[in-house]
């Protein structure tokens, strides 16, 4: 049984947007985590903050039609920080109506969110990356938004297909690092995902579009 890193000192619900209008008031950072629907965001979010009843996934993809805030602390000495969940893209059966909805709201949010400080980008690490992936890391670096690459459930790979897939990732979206690759069983991964969060926040500027 891997030890699981400490929880959170703080980690808890606090609103989900359905418009702009609707984002919480202040000037703490955030933090939003993006990805296809059902790319384990809402695992992530849980191994991050080490409480794992906090986000929860839906079986049906695409369901999660706002934006989902959470109040983080990760230490005594750490700043605070808001956790956003994007809805989840890629979603086939979801009218185009909708999909315009909330693809508008996912833009409005990124384009103008100036607490904004880090995107965190989820990919499964089974498949390859798609336009949808490069669309939006492009999107950010032209917007200035710092990204952070993640290839998520790397336990369901050998140690030797996560490093190839990493590679692979990186060549696919021209990444100046290999993405960091991630799971709820892989502890050191865990603790390298804090590492960076506290690095993004440490800064009074929102992060380089460089920290793909």
């Amino acid at each position: 049984m891997i030890d699981p890193l400490p929880p959170a000192t703080t980690a808890q619900f606090i609103i989900a947007c359905s418009n702009t209008s609707q984002l919480p008031e202040g000037e703490l950072p955030e933090v939003a985590v993006a990805g296809r629907s059902n790319c384990g965001k809402s695992t992530l979010i849980n191994a991050l903050t080490g409480r794992h009843r906090l986000a929860h996934s839906s079986g049906t993809p695409g369901r999660t039609r706002q934006l989902i805030y959470f109040a983080v602390k990760l230490a005594a000495r750490d700043p605070a920080f808001n956790l956003v969940d994007l809805p989840g893209y890629g979603w086939a059966r979801v009218p185009q109506r909708l999909r315009a909805q909330w693809g508008g709201l996912v833009s409005a949010y990124i384009e103008q969110r100036q607490q904004l400080r880090l995107v965190l980008l989820l990919i499964d690490i089974r498949r390859a990356p798609a336009q949808e992936e490069r669309d939006l890391l492009e999107w950010c670096a032209l917007r200035q938004r710092g990204t952070l690459t993640i290839l998520t459930k790397a336990d369901k790979l050998s140690k030797a297909q996560r490093f190839v897939a990493a590679k692979q990732a990186q060549r696919a979206l021209a990444l100046s690092r290999p993405p960091l690759v991630c799971s709820i069983n892989l502890r050191e991964s865990i603790a390298e995902l804090r590492g960076a969060l506290m690095q993004a926040l440490s800064t009074d500027a929102p992060a380089s579009p460089s920290a793909s």
